[in-house]
């Protein structure tokens, strides 16, 4: 069977019943015209040699002059920038060091006036007052209480009440009750 098969085929392609597509019965086939016709991909330029150009792409000098104005104002303000920035970290420095001295100042203030404060002997002080210098404690209506502004100061315009003129008597008999 395969043997019919093949003479077959033989005679499809290689005989006077061959098939030819030119002198088919079929019809010819037309051609549509296209309708996205085919572009012209045009060719890249290539990267150009400026030594095969007859004249290279330049800069004209006032151009390259501004250029070069604007690259040296750059250069200036960075450094008046870094100028400025080393001048404050500086001050920070030098701030700090005067920190941590008044810091050290205070507390040697500190301590010599606890210092003082301990030394001082008020019991001796009292006792001179009484005897050298005859002081003595006041009379209750000689002391005056008043509210204190708590900030400021406070002027005294005039006598304050209570410290009238006391006579002899008053005085002697004051006197007597404090020994």
């Amino acid at each position: 069977m395969n043997e019919r098969r093949n003479v077959r085929s033989r005679n499809l392609t290689n005989g006077s019943m061959a098939l030819s597509t030119r002198n088919s019965a079929l019809p010819k086939r037309r051609e549509l015209p296209d309708k996205h016709p085919q572009k012209v991909k045009k060719n890249k330029p290539k990267h150009i040699k400026y030594a095969d150009l007859k004249y290279a792409p330049s800069i004209d000098f006032f151009s390259f002059m501004g250029l070069m104005a604007a690259a040296v104002i750059l250069v200036l303000a960075c450094v008046g920038y870094v100028k400025v920035y080393n001048e404050i970290k500086q001050t920070e420095i030098e701030t700090r060091n005067l920190n941590t001295e008044l810091n050290s100042i205070k507390i040697a203030n500190d301590n010599i006036e606890n210092t003082l404060y301990s030394n001082i002997d008020l019991e001796n002080i009292r006792k001179t007052a009484i005897e050298k210098y005859g002081m003595v404690y006041p009379y209750e209506n000689q002391v005056i209480l008043y509210k204190g502004v708590t900030n400021g100061y406070v002027r005294q315009y005039g006598a304050l009440k209570g410290n009238e003129d006391i006579g002899i008597i008053e005085r002697i008999l004051r006197l007597v009750n404090a020994r």
